[in-house]
């Protein structure tokens, strides 16, 4: 037998060598053609990317080409206010050196603006008066040399003048930096001028040329590549090829050792056996090391039973079954395995999501309850039913929120279960899932809002004491795509309120007020109670998805203030789940809130947490509000890093994957925020406060993220569209963690203009919607900024921006300044100032 393992060591060990011989050719044939495609695909890229960066800017460019004001100037020839104009929309291309307006008859080079414009500046603006002009690099090497954008003005058919942007190309030569393959030269041409290259040019004689057009540009990527064999890595190769054979021919002689030691031993106990079965001795015990061996040995046994059988004997029953309860076989083969009784009360409160899926998470056996058909609405029976006065002010522009036991009653909870149940049922909805916070009054109001539910006939799933978040995951993923979620938010302990969702659409608005309008008109369903369920393991597959979701570059050290919300549970799960070094404060649940309120917008909220980063010396704080669908964010310098700020680190990381993307923004954003956006290549949108206003926004659009002042961030790229504070709060963790800079370090390359957090002026209830009116109609709104009014009252100056509008959560109005200087804040505060005390004199203003 030595002989024949010597030959298949020798045989093992050529064979080893030979199969790493093959491995590494086909390896390095592979290899390079992965490397052509890379090379290919980098150019490529640099090339798309120089594309669609340059699209981008005529794009902006031609904004501002087709501003009525401009071309309302232009009509009455008022060249003076045309240029302005042109210099005040000149945010909307933040990396322009310089903005000319030019007529048909402008035909002199202009050297008094760096840089220069010269004759090839001139011939461009004049061919655009033919036809539209590719971008063109112009101007001599050193300051003067720039990249020339021009875009007709149109009136009535005809080019009346020409806008010609001389934007800094940095950004474009940057792409090029990228490349550090020393066997690669690239080129970035416009006719025969050489714009950029990077490499050594002595490649170009060398490898083989390879070259594409730009797209929308007069430019053309030229690249040379030349591939040679790395002899440092055949000599490895032969090295690695030797060990391993070397390697191959050491454990077949090992094994051959040791098998033989194997077979020595059992071979002992064999001849023991046959020994004891010739002559008749009772049977031993047979040791044996190799699992073969035990087989044969029993072979053995059972060889010399039937041989000294005379006659066949029936066997005893119950004897035969009580050794097979025994046999060790069944025992290792049913090891682990549970049977459920079907019948039992756990069995039927199991439940699966539908179309849902999480690797993290055991499958269960889905046992499906016994649930009341859905009432259709002509079998419904429509009753009379005890009016509860309801409340108008409850119901607000995109939730409904009172105080407990003063507008909020269980009354009126249980005739608002009864309009949303049936308001379900109209819309053919079977389910609704439900969820509730830690504030005192939930449990309550959460009992009698199913029982207002159950009573139209509709069925309920009961996820328990969970985030908002989690309600929208459930509800998300559940067939029916509705539920609510019983939560004061970011209220004091005294309120409580409804978040609601059905068929996949956050109720805001009209949608509000039809529920109120079902009250006061009695239109309610009373049917045959439904079925209430109860599951409260949603959380770990929530955990589940986002772990799958999120991957950290590095273990962050956080600090997590819940507020004593209803995050304080899940949080500190969630984050050393994800690998992080997780330190609590608030984190208790507390729906009296004893620390202070959950509401991460108002600094006096975050002073705890900015204690505790910096005694801690974390790489960042994180806050959410009283449901957890709001974030606060605290940097590692215990800077306070405002809502508007975090998107744009967002919105810089998404655009990177999804250029070109829209992004939606709220009305008390920084004027920072869009120039941020429009510069990593995206595109921004202004749009209402509210999280319900922002989800159907996103919706209708298809943006890609959206996010408020408030703290409510919409991922509309890897998650699931709805306001999530704690699946943002993971997304930031993944950007900071691939960074190895500190969080204030990444923060602090975003401009942060002077600026005020919002300020809340509190009024009587309605108040605040009656002063908006009235500021409106004012006589003396500044004529030197640009109003937006979509929500509130929000006016964009060219140093800065003022807003009030009225709070829908609360009867207040919300105000924000801004200001390129301190100076510029001061003035803007003073003009809103007077606006709103020569309404209301005797307010006491927090500015």
């Amino acid at each position: 037998m030595g002989r024949i393992f010597s030959f298949i060591i020798i045989v093992t060990a050529l064979m080893t060598a030979l199969a790493g011989a093959g491995v590494f050719y086909l390896t390095q044939t592979s290899d390079n053609k992965i490397k052509d495609d890379a090379i290919y695909g980098l150019a490529k890229g640099i090339a798309q990317s120089i594309s669609t960066r340059t699209q981008l800017l005529s794009q902006s460019l031609r904004n501002i080409a087709q501003s009525p004001e401009l071309i309302d100037a232009l009509h009455q020839s008022d060249l003076p206010r045309a240029k302005a104009v042109v210099q005040l929309m000149s945010a909307y291309l933040p990396d322009a050196m310089a903005f000319r307006l030019l007529l048909p008859s402008d035909n002199r080079p202009d050297n008094t603006v760096i840089p220069y414009m010269g004759y090839a500046d001139l011939d461009l603006v004049k061919n655009t008066f033919q036809q539209p002009q590719l971008p063109l690099i112009q101007g001599e090497q050193g300051e003067h040399r720039h990249l020339a954008i021009t875009h007709g003005i149109m009136q009535d058919g005809k080019v009346i003048a020409v806008i010609l942007a001389s934007v800094n190309f940095k950004d474009l030569q940057q792409n090029f930096k990228i490349l550090t393959d020393k066997q690669m030269y690239i080129e970035l041409r416009q006719a025969d001028i050489v714009l950029f290259s990077h490499g050594s040019a002595d490649i170009k004689s060398l490898g083989r040329l390879t070259e594409f057009k730009v797209q929308n540009t007069a430019w053309t990527v030229s690249y040379w590549y030349h591939d040679q064999l790395d002899l440092t890595l055949v000599y490895m190769a032969l090295g690695i090829i030797a060990i391993s054979a070397f390697i191959s021919g050491l454990a077949g002689w090992l094994g051959l050792r040791k098998l033989h030691s194997l077979l020595m031993h059992d071979q002992q106990s064999v001849l023991n056996a046959t020994k004891d079965l010739m002559e008749g001795s009772a049977a031993g015990n047979y040791p044996v090391k190799l699992k073969v061996m035990s087989s044969f040995i029993s072979a053995i046994v059972q060889f010399k039973r039937e041989s000294d059988i005379a006659a066949p004997k029936v066997p005893d029953l119950q004897e035969s079954r009580s050794h097979s309860a025994d046999t060790p076989f069944l025992d290792s083969h049913l090891a682990g395995i549970q049977v459920q009784d079907v019948d039992s009360e756990e069995a039927e409160s199991i439940i699966s999501l539908p179309e849902f899926s999480s690797k993290n998470t055991q499958t269960a056996t889905k046992v499906e309850p016994t649930i009341p058909p859905l009432p259709s609405a002509d079998k419904s029976i429509k009753v009379m039913a005890k009016k509860t006065s309801s409340t108008d002010v409850i119901f607000r522009a995109y939730d409904i929120r009172g105080i407990v036991d003063k507008t909020l009653t269980q009354d009126i909870v249980y005739e608002i279960g009864r309009a949303l149940g049936s308001e379900a049922v109209d819309k053919g909805i079977s389910t609704l899932v439900l969820a509730k916070d830690g504030r005192i009054s939930s449990p309550g109001l959460s009992k009698v809002l199913a029982d207002g539910i159950l009573s139209t006939g509709l069925n309920i799933l009961d996820i328990g004491t969970v985030p908002t978040p989690i309600l929208y995951f459930v509800a998300h993923h559940h067939d029916s795509h509705s539920g609510v979620m019983l939560t004061g938010s970011h209220n004091p302990a005294n309120y409580n309120g409804l978040k609601i969702v059905l068929a996949g659409e956050t109720l805001s608005g009209d949608s509000i007020q039809n529920l109120k309008n079902r009250i006061d008109s009695n239109n309610l369903y009373d049917n045959p109670p439904g079925k209430l369920t109860e599951n409260s393991m949603f959380t770990n597959e929530y955990i589940g998805v986002i772990t799958e979701d999120i991957r950290l570059a590095r273990s962050m050290k956080i600090v997590i203030d819940a507020g004593n919300g209803v995050t304080g549970k899940i949080a500190p799960i969630l984050f050393r789940t994800l690998g992080c070094e997780v330190i609590e404060l608030f984190c208790n649940i507390d729906g009296t809130f004893p620390n202070h309120h959950p509401d991460p917008s108002k600094p006096k909220n975050l002073a705890d947490l900015i204690t505790a980063v910096e005694e801690n010396k974390a790489d960042v704080g994180l806050a959410f509000d009283g449901d957890g669908d709001r974030l606060g964010v605290v940097d590692s310098f215990g800077n306070i890093i405002w809502p508007d700020r975090q998107m744009m680190l967002f919105s810089k990381s998404i655009l990177t994957k999804k250029p070109g993307a829209e992004i939606i923004y709220d009305v008390k954003c920084s004027r920072n925020l869009p120039a941020q956006i429009i510069r990593n290549g995206g595109t921004p949108t202004i749009w209402k406060t509210g999280h319900s206003f922002m989800k159907a926004k996103l919706k209708e659009s298809g943006a890609i993220f959206a996010g408020e002042m408030s703290g409510h961030l919409f991922f509309n790229d890897r998650w699931f569209g709805f306001d999530d504070g704690l699946y943002s709060a993971a997304r930031l963790i993944e950007i900071l963690s691939e960074d190895s800079r500190t969080s204030a370090m990444v923060f602090a390359e975003f401009p942060n203009s002077p600026n005020t957090p919002e300020l809340t002026i509190d009024l009587e209830e309605g108040e605040n919607f009656a002063m908006m009116q009235q500021l409106f109609a004012s006589h003396n709104l500044p004529t030197d900024g640009r109003i937006t009014d979509i929500d509130g009252l929000r006016i964009d100056f060219t140093d800065g921006f003022g807003l009030v509008r009225a709070s829908n959560t609360t009867p207040s109005l919300v105000v924000r300044f801004e200001g390129e200087t301190q100076e510029a804040l001061s003035r803007i505060q003073d003009q809103f100032r007077q606006l709103i005390l020569e309404i209301k004199p005797e307010l006491a203003l927090p500015f």
